[in-house]
């Protein structure tokens, strides 16, 4: 703390310095290279004993088919779900199927080479 002196009288001053500060950090230098060691410690037997978890994302555009030859009633049924009325999504699931497939998941993980330990 630094001492202002004012009209004679002495009063503390509510900062401190930064040379104070570093001199203090200084003094207790092995009290810091101590917590260093010992958090980088923990940190790598964190890192070896925890497994590694991996995330992966993908998205999928699935387009529609070819209208030509489209009977009527899939017409009016194209129309009520523009209206958001009745909504079928056969094309979707169908290819949702296909793609969870176990012959699909077992050529996926084989061109990827995912078997590999």
């Amino acid at each position: 703390m630094a001492i202002i002196k004012n009209n004679g009288q002495q009063q503390q001053a509510d900062y401190l310095r930064l040379q104070d500060l570093l001199a203090i950090c200084i003094d207790k230098w092995k009290w810091f290279v101590l917590s260093l060691i010992i958090f980088v410690g923990l940190a790598v037997i964190y890192l070896l004993v925890t497994p590694p978890v991996y995330t992966r994302t993908t998205s999928l555009l699935i387009k529609e088919g070819d209208k030509k030859g489209v009977s009527s009633l899939s017409t009016v049924v194209n129309a009520f779900a523009d209206m958001g009325i009745f909504n079928t999504n056969v094309n979707v699931s169908n290819e949702l199927s296909s793609i969870q497939s176990p012959d699909v998941i077992l050529e996926v993980i084989r061109r990827l080479n995912l078997d590999i330990a």
